[in-house]
């Protein structure tokens, strides 16, 4: 019911996924097109058609629960189904891989990629500082560490990177939306940011020249110290589990000069 969390990550587990449905018009940046193919569209992922839903004829109905409650019962009517509550992308991978009978699938990706945590973080500067900010049409987005973090901030943590206090949360606070002035407030050693991707379309490189060229940007301490990064919105904002955790991981490890293996 979602082109995330849920698509890629039962893709990535292997499973039979017959329909899925869409962000927008669209299918997740870099699903290989002879797999969309094969996916029958069920709708947008805030209001499935639940007519498509129907005729996709599913033994199975996967996907977030954030928003479709109310849909549980209309849908347990087609078919079995599992909506998963939870924000820690670990444990959806692992609901989700004993849903679709792949559990030791899921735990076996997990470790691998848990091992890759855990010997990037001991080739990182210790104390280390990092903002991270996402520029869409209109406005800014700085996601925050703490108990409600998204999938890739989360992963900052968990590699040590330490985040400014305007970059943290003790509740489950997501993103901040500050104005430009606002910006001021990224004082992280190192900046990485992205610009668009995920319901956010727009000119890129005009949204980049915006802010970037702005004196509040020049003043920022990692762009003072020429350690501003931007990374792509393909897996940082529209996260979809291992495959996007790892490159992820390739992006902190260029970001600090360190070698693949």
């Amino acid at each position: 019911l979602d082109p995330f969390y849920t698509l890629l990550m039962a893709l990535d587990l292997g499973a039979p996924v017959t329909a899925t449905a869409l962000s927008g018009k669209d299918f997740p940046e870099g699903l290989p097109v002879e797999t969309q193919a094969q996916l029958d569209d069920l709708g947008q992922m805030a209001a499935p058609n639940l007519e498509a839903v129907i005729a996709a004829r599913p033994d199975l109905i996967v996907g977030s629960a954030y928003g479709l409650e109310k849909l549980a019962p209309g849908l347990r009517q087609i078919a079995p189904t599992v909506l998963i509550d939870t924000v820690d992308w670990r444990e959806y991978l692992t609901v989700l891989g004993k849903a679709v009978g792949r559990s030791e699938t899921a735990a076996q990706q997990l470790r691998s990629f848990d091992s890759k945590v855990t010997k990037l973080r001991g080739q990182l500067p210790a104390d280390s500082s990092v903002s991270f900010v996402r520029i869409i049409p209109g406005g800014y987005q700085v996601y925050v560490a703490g108990p409600g973090a998204y999938a890739p901030v989360a992963l900052l943590t968990e590699l040590g990177l330490q985040r400014p206090e305007y970059e943290t949360a003790d509740d489950d606070t997501v993103l901040r939306r500050p104005t430009l002035e606002g910006l001021l407030e990224l004082q992280g050693d190192t900046l990485i940011y992205t610009i668009g991707g995920a319901h956010h379309d727009g000119d890129a490189a005009a949204l980049e020249a915006e802010t970037t060229g702005t004196a509040i940007w020049q003043a920022l301490p990692a762009v003072r110290a020429g350690r501003a990064f931007r990374v792509a919105p393909r897996h940082w904002m529209g996260f979809g589990g291992i495959a996007s955790a790892e490159a992820i991981l390739a992006d902190i490890r260029q970001i600090y000069g360190l070698p693949e293996k």
